[in-house]
Parts: C-alpha cells; sequence; structure tokens
C-alpha cells in the first residue's frame, strides 16, 4: 500500500516538473489528428501550392434541378479565382452525394488562400430550391488537405449566391 501511495506521488511530482520545464503538456504537445478541428486534417506549411480541390455536395430536403446552372469558385483573399467549376451536373436528388472536381489555376499557394472564400452561384431555369451541405477538400503539394463544411445551406431562384470563408 505504501509503495503504491509512493509511486504515484513520484509520477505527480515528475509529471508536475515536466510540465513546468515544458517537456509535456499544452505548450509542448503536438496535436493529434482526433483532437483537430472537424473541418481540417491537418495545416498546410507556408508556400505550399495548391495542387487538387473537389466540391462534395450532400443535397438534404430539396433537390437540385438537373436544368439548374451552377457556378463554383474558390477565391484568395485578393480575389483571384484559385479554382473553379461551371455546369449543370445534372440532378442532384434528395439524400444525394455529388462530388465535383475543380480546374485549379497553377501557382495559387496556401498562404494566398488565408482569408478566402468559397462562393456558390446557381442559375434556376424556373423555380428551384436546393437544400444541402458541402464539403470543399484543397489539397496541397506537400500533401496536407484543408477541409471546409458547410451545411445548412438554401439557395433558390430568389437567392442565388452563397459565399462562405475557407477554413484552415
Amino acid at each position: 500500500m505504501r509503495g503504491k501511495r509512493l509511486g504515484r506521488t513520484l509520477a505527480v511530482v515528475l509529471a508536475s516538473f515536466a510540465l513546468l520545464l515544458g517537456w509535456a503538456g499544452i505548450a509542448g504537445a503536438a496535436p493529434s489528428h482526433r483532437d483537430a478541428p472537424s473541418h481540417s486534417v491537418r495545416p498546410a506549411d507556408v508556400g505550399a501550392t495548391l495542387t487538387s480541390a473537389k466540391i462534395t455536395f450532400l443535397t438534404s430536403g430539396e433537390d437540385k434541378d438537373g436544368d439548374t446552372t451552377v457556378s463554383i469558385k474558390v477565391v484568395t483573399a485578393a480575389g483571384k479565382t484559385a479554382a473553379s467549376a461551371f455546369d449543370t451536373f445534372g440532378r442532384f436528388g434528395d439524400g444525394s452525394v455529388v462530388p465535383v472536381g475543380l480546374l485549379v489555376r497553377k501557382n495559387i499557394t496556401w498562404d494566398a488562400l488565408q482569408g478566402g472564400t468559397v462562393r456558390l452561384h446557381i442559375q434556376p431555369n424556373g423555380d428551384d430550391t436546393w437544400k444541402f451541405g458541402y464539403r470543399l477538400d484543397l489539397t496541397f503539394d506537400d500533401g496536407d488537405v484543408s477541409q471546409t463544411i458547410v451545411n445548412r445551406v438554401s439557395m433558390s431562384e430568389d437567392n442565388r449566391d452563397h459565399m462562405d470563408p475557407i477554413e484552415f
């Protein structure tokens, strides 16, 4: 009994000493992927270049008609289009999951995307209300991936534009 108590006390003293010197704890610990925010796999390195971009739409409640055109743009903080796509992409039915690859411009860096936005615009042919969420995946040349996840978007002939900040 006395040995267990002495062992626990020694462990507490050593852990306190390690925290005091910065060997462990919040200041010295590297965050695990489990502790990372849900919108980011891990941050890209400064200077990394964007190599690919994909947006995945998750339609819920109201589908997107097959003849409604969708414009998708990833825009840098300076207003330059970094990645984009434009098409009708067909009908997005209720409960559908539709990935869309984006055309990526050359030499767009992680730094330039800080403070950037995701911009969506629809052009319905008549009436169309589309309720959805999406996940934007940006992949960089150092292998890092950044995800922006947005839920509960509603667009229609009366609400054609939507914009969200890019999350890292």
